[in-house]
């Protein structure tokens, strides 16, 4: 299953860079929610469309995580077949992204291939000594007659108290064994009798590549604090091995001998599966998949803080391991929980807002500017869905008419307006703009938030000197001025391109826009393409 077609405008040539570009495989036990929408996707998205201006090439890919065991139980209870579960909601996450404007280069469901990738690599990892055999202290559910590990326990947290699945404690970030949750029970009844067994698997030991990811974390610069705070208070303490291996009839079957009745842990599977989805991105077949990450791009990676253990610790000790660190993560973005009613989004307790009912009452583009300017980069944030059509009709839709109304009233004539147009005052705060929009879109600084509040104020400073200035018998000088909102509107739609694609297309095609990788000094517009504007360019969000 693939979602193909990002289309960016060219930038600039200058040393061109390539951008491997993942977003976290959601779990296929679920469409994607609004919190889902305004995490890792959503900004994958805009980072790879804010390159695509600069002449840069990205691959961005994702995947269904069908192998989670949060599959299993929510099947369970709908009375259907787990792979069932998983094909349908990998078709309604994809027709979600598409209808969100996000656009992947791959986004695949696990298939024969992906195993066999995934099997690849692990076999690989064992022939060089990775994986070792270790004797692992197993929860067992005698009723369930299964292995208790991720959604099949619940428990409470040993670091944050707080009650937690296995595997990872979403609240804190710290991983954890279930053999070590405080008061573990089976997820399926906590009657059930919950005994303890010595399961051999195999594991990862960490500690063994403690030196290489305590160097990438000290030279990690410019990353978001919460996610550095959890990496050093990881390493602050030894870390435990990792089990890659666990009995489950669920999941990408591990065929190295002995162990052929164990699956592969998915958030292990998940670094490999990332691989796959890149060389199905790239149209190229690897004899390894891992080469599918090359050493002439660079690894940017998005994801939800709860996930941040597993990419920053995990799979950096996994790429150490196989490529002696020469591909790593260039920047690791993370985003924090998104809420809904000041709660965190749950399906089970009916506390969500599916994407596609929030697209099809809302224009994609005053949805995805809303996600950006509320977007939980740094704390949690609250998402509303009568504020969401507020805000963006507030400080998007109506603004933008108001430019458009004065714009057209002005009846600028014929000739291109380009930045040679401007004053010194409007050339300074044009550049100004486009610096500020740059920074927010680059890395380190990358900033959703930053780019829509930015991109707000400089909408609503062009709205109050179109209402300030005269519309009759103009001056040579107010004459000008008029000019340079023209100029202003095509500097506006330029910028929104990784923020409101549709909206921005609209806008650049109804102006005739020309631009190169300078989007001020290069920008050129013809003012008798003004009228197109209230014909239609404003419709996505006014409609």
């Amino acid at each position: 299953m693939h979602l193909v077609g990002r289309t960016g405008i060219a930038g600039r040539e200058l040393m061109p860079r390539t951008f491997i570009v993942t977003a976290t495989p959601p779990t296929t036990n679920g469409d994607l929610h609004a919190g889902h929408l305004s995490g890792p996707y959503l900004a994958a998205d805009a980072f790879c469309r804010a390159r695509a201006l600069d002449g840069d090439r990205t691959v961005y890919v994702s995947s269904g995580d069908d192998h989670q065991t949060y599959v299993v139980t929510s099947a369970a209870p709908a009375g259907v077949a787990p792979a069932a579960m998983a094909q349908r909601f990998n078709q309604e996450i994809v027709a979600t992204l598409r209808a969100a404007d996000i656009a992947p280069d791959v986004f695949d469901a696990p298939d024969g291939a992906h195993d066999a990738a995934v099997q690849g690599f692990f076999e690989r990892m064992h022939a060089r000594g990775s994986l070792v055999e270790r004797d692992v202290e197993t929860l067992w559910c005698e009723r369930c007659a299964r292995a208790l590990v991720e959604a099949y326990v619940t428990g409470e947290c040993a670091v944050c108290t707080l009650t937690t699945k296995g595997n990872i404690c979403e609240a804190c970030g710290h991983p954890n064994d279930p053999a070590a949750l405080i008061a573990p029970r089976c997820t399926a009844d906590a009657s059930h009798p919950v005994v303890r067994r010595t399961i051999r698997s195999l594991v990862l030991d960490l500690e063994r590549h403690r030196a290489a990811l305590e160097r990438y974390v000290q030279t990690r610069e410019g990353w978001r604090p919460h996610v550095l705070q959890l990496a050093r208070e990881l390493l602050a303490q030894p870390l435990q091995p990792y089990r890659v291996t666990f009995p489950s009839d669920w999941g990408t079957r591990c065929t190295i001998a002995g162990f052929e009745d164990q699956v592969y842990n998915p958030w292990a599977e998940m670094l490999p599966g990332l691989m796959h989805s890149t060389s199905l991105a790239e149209g190229r077949a690897h004899a390894y998949v891992e080469d599918a990450w090359r050493r002439d791009a660079e690894l940017v990676q998005f994801l939800g803080y709860d996930n941040s253990y597993f990419f920053v610790i995990l799979h950096v000790a996994m790429l150490a391991d196989v490529n002696n660190g020469v591909l790593l993560p260039h920047a690791i973005v993370t985003n924090e929980f998104y809420q809904l009613h000041h709660k965190k989004f749950s399906t089970s307790l009916r506390n969500v807002i599916w994407g596609r009912d929030l697209l099809a009452r809302q224009p994609v583009d005053a949805v995805r500017f809303y996600l950006c300017l509320s977007n939980p980069e740094l704390q949690q944030t609250n998402f509303s869905p009568d504020e969401c059509a507020g805000v963006a009709r507030r400080r998007f839709s109506e603004p933008w008419a108001k430019l458009v109304d004065a714009l057209v009233r002005a009846d600028l004539g014929a000739g291109h307006v380009g930045a040679d147009d401007a004053g010194t005052d409007a050339a300074r705060r044009m550049t100004a703009f486009e610096r500020r929009m740059r920074r927010a879109y680059a890395l380190p600084t990358f900033s959703l938030r930053d780019a829509a509040e930015t991109w707000a104020a400089f909408l609503e400073r062009l709205v109050r000197e179109a209402e300030a200035g005269p519309h009759e018998e103009r001056t040579a000088r107010e004459e000008r001025s008029a000019r340079e909102l023209v100029l202003g509107a095509a500097l506006l739609a330029i910028a929104a391109q990784p923020m409101m694609p549709s909206f921005a297309r609209n806008v650049l095609d109804a102006l005739g826009v020309r631009h190169g990788g300078e989007w001020f000094a290069s920008a050129s517009a013809d003012p008798r393409n003004v009228a197109r504007l209230a014909g239609g360019a404003a419709a996505p969000v006014l409609a």
